[in-house]
């Protein structure tokens, strides 16, 4: 069985965390624990399962713990109150700088008619 964790976008797995050096570290047992580390992970739909199916064949790497949630140096053991709460999306995000001299294009004037009970607007301009 190959072992994964279970944060969605996450690629580490116990087959390629000898490589990364990556930790992978078992759901807890006790049921509100185990709860809270599934939904910090956006895997509440394991929640159903019970704690020892969880503990048996689930996993959380040591990327989604901060630094002060592990007992030794070598990052290989948890404090009891770790909870992971690290969550970096794995996405490629591409850029592009335009630069548009607004004041040329928008030569409309706008009027609104708000109630009086209104007291923000926002207001969203879309150029084409």
């Amino acid at each position: 069985m190959v072992l994964v964790c279970v944060v969605k976008n996450c690629r580490n797995a116990k087959t390629t965390t000898k490589e990364t050096n990556c930790n992978l570290f078992r759901i807890p047992k006790d049921l509100n624990r185990s709860k809270e580390w599934l939904i910090n992970c956006g895997r509440e739909e394991l929640c159903s399962k019970t704690v020892d199916k969880l503990y048996n064949n689930y996993r959380v790497c040591m990327n989604h713990f901060k630094e002060n949630m592990f007992s030794n140096p070598e990052k290989t053991r948890l404090l009891i109150s770790a909870v992971p709460t690290e969550f970096v999306m794995h996405t490629t995000i591409t850029t592009t700088s335009i630069s548009v001299d607004v004041s040329t294009m928008v030569d409309e004037q706008i009027n609104l008619s708000l109630p009086s009970t209104c007291k923000f607007i926002s207001v969203f301009f879309f150029i084409y």
